[in-house]
């Protein structure tokens, strides 16, 4: 016999879809000691229930105001408008266990999946809720997530999930493994025809800060050989196996850069997915999410890969906009059908950073 928590969490997700996150919270009648929202959770999830129709929002509050709660709650009220799937993405496993536990004592229905584990599945199979998960499960050419059309995503802490997020998408040769032996000396005739012969010598000797960039022209004119070594590599080690199915196709255009510790294979800095999102990567191959990003105020977002976002929101009510030729999503409150994927779904929109 399920409990009168379970009960309450089943009836809810059967019950009208709320979409206001003020209104989910105050239906949430089980939630613990939680009696209210703080006053900057208020603002912000007002703040943004105000830019919902605005392209992907990014909520700053100030530590200890309460960011996971608010991150919880719109994740909910996305779920709620789409009839679809959200992701909470955390960086670590233990920041998923630490959310999932603000979800239970706020009694939202909710599932996660963290070290290929998953809890409350069901809640997330049904879109009764968000699952919280982090990016690696989520950004990697295996993920369970890839065949899934995910409506909405959530990063929480995003001032550190564009280097959690590229390294995803980074493949890694350690030193003293044949594969990066055959690398050096794949590419040693041209370090020596540039005159780089003093930096082969010291990462042969194994100086830590000496790097040997290889340009594109030189990573095309040996991609066979280069292909060849790495999927050998690849073979001996699953890890790696994650980022090699996004870079095996695009070597040309990634930056490699041959060290004493490694050969590092990895997305321009600029636009690390250029090649990959929302096109032809396996997650979100469907259609492109809307997004919502949790930061810390006073901290910056890394401008090349969230140079989307249009629309930032604050615990104290302000919105401006930043950046430009942001993609502008039409909720169904907005008239587009819930949860669908057609493109006239998205109008491209321009925007002046002020």
């Amino acid at each position: 016999m399920r409990n009168v928590s379970e009960r309450h969490q089943i009836n809810l997700a059967q019950s009208e879809r709320l979409v206001h996150p003020h209104q989910i919270f105050e239906r949430l009648t089980l939630r613990g000691p939680i009696s209210s929202l703080w006053s900057p959770q208020a603002e912000a999830l007002q703040s943004w229930h105000e830019s919902r129709l605005n392209p992907d929002v990014v909520v700053q509050m100030n530590t200890g105001e309460g960011k996971t709660r608010v991150g919880l709650l719109i994740a909910q009220s996305i779920t709620n408008e789409t009839l679809g799937k959200t992701l909470y993405v955390c960086s670590t496993n233990q920041l998923v266990e630490q959310t999932a536990g603000v979800a239970e004592s706020c009694k939202l229905s909710y599932s996660s999946y963290a070290g290929r584990s998953w809890n409350k599945r069901e809640n997330f199979q049904s879109n009764a809720g968000p699952c919280i998960t982090n990016y690696a499960a989520v950004f990697n050419s295996r993920s369970v997530f890839r065949e899934i059309n995910v409506s909405g995503l959530i990063f929480d802490d995003a001032h550190v999930s564009h280097s959690a997020i590229r390294g995803q998408f980074t493949l890694k040769v350690p030193a003293g493994t044949p594969a990066h032996v055959e690398i050096v000396n794949l590419f040693t005739p041209f370090f020596r025809a540039t005159h780089q012969q003093t930096d082969l010598s010291e990462i042969a000797e194994g100086h830590p800060f000496v790097l040997l960039y290889v340009p594109p022209f030189e990573i095309i004119s040996n991609a066979a050989r280069l292909r060849e070594i790495l999927e050998n590599a690849v073979q001996l080690n699953d890890e790696a196996k994650f980022a090699w199915g996004y870079v095996k196709d695009h070597l040309s255009c990634c930056t490699t850069i041959v060290s004493a510790h490694q050969t590092e294979i990895a997305p321009p800095e600029g636009k690390p997915f250029a090649k990959h999102w929302p096109g032809d990567t396996p997650l979100l191959q469907l259609q492109r999410p809307y997004i919502a990003l949790l930061r810390p105020r006073s901290i910056c977002l890394p401008h090349p890969f969230f140079n989307c976002l249009s629309t930032e929101v604050c615990s104290g009510g302000r919105c401006t906009e930043s950046q430009c030729g942001s993609f502008r999503y039409r909720s169904s409150a907005a008239g587009a059908p819930p949860g669908g994927n057609e493109d006239n779904n998205w109008e491209r929109k321009e925007t002046t950073r002020l």
